[in-house]
């Protein structure tokens, strides 16, 4: 994505599908899943990443809501460009 391998779209689908699939218990895959998310504007996500939030699988202490709006709110361009300084 950000050095051209998968565009962000195949990135998001494939994460879509970790929400899918992963254990429904709080884990560092779900944190870890909620922070590449925030790197790269999960907004095609953002109903499963709410839900699981919501549900305490991510934990906020890893990763707060404030910083996935922020994401969210900068939308896919200016987050990209600044993945890629």
């Amino acid at each position: 994505m950000v050095y051209g391998q998968r565009s962000r779209e195949e990135v998001l689908t494939y994460f879509g599908q970790l929400f899918l699939t992963l254990e429904r218990i709080h884990s560092m895959a779900w944190d870890g899943l909620a922070a590449a998310c925030a790197a790269i504007c999960p907004a095609e996500v953002e109903k499963c990443l709410r839900q699981a939030y919501e549900e305490g699988l991510i934990g906020p202490r890893y990763i707060a809501w404030k910083n996935i709006s922020e994401a969210l709110a900068q939308g896919p361009k200016a987050v990209m460009e600044r993945a890629r300084r």
